[in-house]
């Protein structure tokens, strides 16, 4: 617990001489050793995030039990109802309190040790706290979080994996139980082969493929299924473990339950996405392309970030609460976070991950359009930085320019450049602005990885186009473009303010 270690009296008491340590435990001896055995036993399972130390003109900084009010990490409503629930039940008793009448609402005062009734009072107040330190979320949650968020991660790689060795469309049917369980002998491999050269990407791309090329193609899909399939199980087990167990409180439950909507809904546009790629009217299209929707492809690389941050912030939020809630948050970062002048910094940063997320959703229409296999060289894009506008913007057609920003391969390579460009000019501005603070050398350390991890990415992704999308490259690119979001997004967790009492 976070309080000065201090002399206070109790007034009533010329005796009662009681030393406050650092732990918030009584070192000293009361009068009635029952009575600080007791104290001290109820005092170690106040909820630390609920507290804040007190100060009054009168007695100074008074004793930990006139001191101590309950404050709420979440909701300001909290913090009421559990002063009026633990006022109300000492108070059911009466007893001479002789304390200041505007200190009604803290947590104990005098009166606790000078009345017989003391163990009344610690019966109540033992309940009160037993319910309210329920309103917490265990830490393990928030790790099992953190290592859903990997999985994610890793997922995210494969699947770029599974684009570019154009794999995503050899496994023509969605099948969640039966699928687990891949062709076992020659005889289920001919059927399943039978079944892929019945669709456009066959017909009109792979019409000399050999069952050996389809194995690696369908094994590539295969693995991408699986991961997803482990990924749900490792998420509804536990998540339903925790819940029956009390592990969470009643926000984090939401949290989670919206979570594991959004992964479900993951799952079904994956397919939707897949059978884009499966339509029949591909192979009566001139000069068509067997593969899936852009659309559809951002739609899915989208809500795959979007419930990586949501699992990877709810993990650290629930992490960082059990340290303050047990007393290990450093007072000193604190301090430093409740500096008013932060506030810019943090819409800074938050205005920073929401620009590499942006970047990320137009890398994901470059991938979908092949875009990147035209004009491979940079800054240039021809004979000049601009391409000419009878690339940038197709068709005679006013009505239809809007769609030369997501439909034409030459505009949304430019567009994503652009952006690129943007984004790390706008990191490199972070960074400097971050040098007028002073901040937690934590926070110091992930605004140096954002602008590292931004260059880096940058980099990728022109030697990416030059040597026009080698797998490698390609996917080292896709997995940076995740791993400057997450830098960004713990930057932004790692600046919120402490809601310590300071």
């Amino acid at each position: 617990m976070f309080f000065k270690k201090t002399f206070c009296h109790f007034q009533g008491s010329s005796k009662s001489k009681i030393i406050l340590n650092s732990r918030g435990l009584f070192n000293s001896k009361p009068n009635n050793k029952y009575h600080q055995h007791h104290l001290n036993y109820y005092l170690k399972r106040v909820p630390t995030r609920f507290c804040s130390s007190g100060y009054n003109s009168l007695f100074g900084y008074y004793s930990l039990f006139g001191s101590i009010k309950f404050r709420n990490l979440n909701s300001p409503s909290l913090s009421n109802r559990l002063n009026n629930k633990l006022y109300n039940s000492l108070n059911n008793n009466n007893y001479n309190n002789n304390v200041n009448k505007n200190l009604n609402n803290e947590l104990f005062n005098n009166g606790l040790l000078n009345n017989n009734n003391h163990y009344h009072y610690h019966n109540n107040v033992k309940y009160v706290i037993s319910q309210e330190r329920k309103n917490y979320t265990k830490p393990i949650v928030g790790y099992w979080l953190l290592g859903i968020s990997g999985l994610i991660f890793g997922i995210v790689v494969l699947g770029g994996l599974t684009r570019l060795t154009e794999s995503g469309l050899s496994i023509v049917e969605w099948k969640p139980i039966t699928g687990i369980i891949p062709p076992m002998n020659s005889s289920q491999w001919e059927e399943e082969f039978k079944k892929y050269q019945q669709f456009p990407e066959y017909k009109l791309q792979n019409y000399d493929m050999t069952l050996s090329d389809f194995k690696y193609i369908y094994f590539m899909e295969w693995a991408h299924r699986m991961w997803g399939r482990m990924i749900g199980i490792g998420f509804i087990l536990p998540a339903t473990y925790f819940g029956i167990r009390g592990y969470m409180t009643r926000s984090v439950t939401k949290k989670v339950i919206g979570l594991a909507g959004l992964l479900g809904f993951q799952g079904v546009l994956g397919w939707y996405m897949v059978k884009s790629g499966l339509d029949e009217k591909l192979i009566s299209t001139p000069n068509s392309v067997a593969r899936v929707s852009h659309y559809r492809l951002v739609a899915h690389l989208g809500s795959a970030f979007l419930l990586y941050a949501g699992m990877f912030l709810t993990g650290l939020q629930i992490i960082r609460d059990a340290k303050i809630i047990n007393g290990t948050f450093p007072m000193d970062v604190a301090k430093i976070l409740a500096n008013p002048a932060l506030k810019r910094f943090r819409l800074f940063s938050i205005g920073t991950a929401a620009l590499v997320f942006l970047t990320s959703m137009s890398g994901a229409l470059v991938a979908g359009l092949d875009a990147g296999l035209i004009y491979n060289e940079f800054p240039y894009m021809g004979q000049n930085i601009i391409p000419p506008k009878s690339e940038l913007f197709s068709g005679d057609d006013i009505n239809n320019l809007w769609r030369n920003f997501f439909d034409n391969p030459t505009t949304v390579q430019f567009d994503h450049r652009v952006l690129a460009t943007t984004t790390l000019t706008v990191i490199t501005a972070l960074w400097l602005y971050s040098r007028r603070f002073n901040l937690p050398p934590k926070v110091r350390l992930l605004i140096n990885s954002v602008l590292g991890v931004g260059c880096l990415q940058v980099t990728l992704g022109i030697s990416t186009l030059i040597y026009m999308v080698p797998i490698p490259l390609a996917l080292a690119h896709q997995a940076g473009s995740l791993t400057l979001l997450t830098t960004v997004l713990h930057l932004v967790h790692a600046m919120r303010k402490v809601p310590i009492k300071l």
